[in-house]
């Protein structure tokens, strides 16, 4: 992996380096000796954004054993990494990280518990940015992007109860709506189609449209959703 290096190393392999590995990738060059610039020299060395490099390195579990690496981009440590990683994450729309990217982190993060149950918070944080977006300017490729997102979520895995319940009790109706997240919920079976128009935060016309889709039972029926 090492020697791809030389041309440019991609956010996956970084995301999935280990320790070692990371080692060599960011401790070959001198680092800069202005802190501003570190991390963007080490970034453009690798053919990344530094906000890309800011993710892969710090959702990578291994790069919490390093020390003097991260000291040479401009952290005290691994922590002051994390909270830049979270802050990124959340509040880039697809600008400088590309959904696919943002795909391969939700994937990389089912084989590592902590960082899963990280991201259920951090995910309610980022829909609500992009949300946000979207309604300051609606631009067709954002919203796209924003329900494969969303669909990805829920559909491989990534979601937990404390996410959707986030979701129900935070989330806006109008983009419940849009990326048909209620079926998407019951679909991957974290809540049945009655446990959601149990909810209070739901919207009357959003149970009644579930259950008018066969989604849920109507009121007073024991019919299972």
């Amino acid at each position: 992996m090492v020697a791809a290096v030389a041309a440019a190393t991609t956010f996956s392999e970084i995301l999935h380096a280990s320790a070692a590995d990371l080692r060599e990738l960011l401790g070959k060059r001198k680092p800069s000796s202005q802190p501003r610039k570190r991390l963007g020299n080490a970034a453009a060395r690798l053919g990344l954004t530094k906000a890309r490099l800011v993710c892969a390195l710090g959702f990578n579990r291994d790069a919490r054993e390093l020390g003097a690496e991260l000291l040479a981009l401009g952290y005290a440590s691994y922590d002051d990494l994390a909270q830049h990683r979270n802050h990124v994450f959340v509040t880039d729309v697809y600008a400088e990280i590309p959904l696919d990217d943002v795909l391969v982190i939700y994937s990389h993060a089912k084989d590592d518990p902590d960082t899963l149950s990280i991201l259920q918070y951090l995910m309610l944080r980022r829909l609500s940015q992009i949300e946000a977006a979207i309604d300051a300017q609606v631009q067709v490729w954002v919203i796209e992007r924003y329900k494969r997102e969303v669909r990805h979520i829920y559909l491989n895995g990534i979601a937990q109860i404390a996410f959707v319940e986030g979701r129900l009790e935070q989330g806006h109706p109008g983009f419940r709506a849009l990326a048909n997240e209620l079926k998407l919920v019951i679909d991957s079976k974290l809540l049945s189609g009655g446990e959601i128009c149990a909810r209070e935060s739901l919207l009357a016309s959003e149970k009644k449209r579930l259950i008018e889709r066969g989604l849920a039972p109507a009121a007073g029926s024991n019919a299972t959703a």
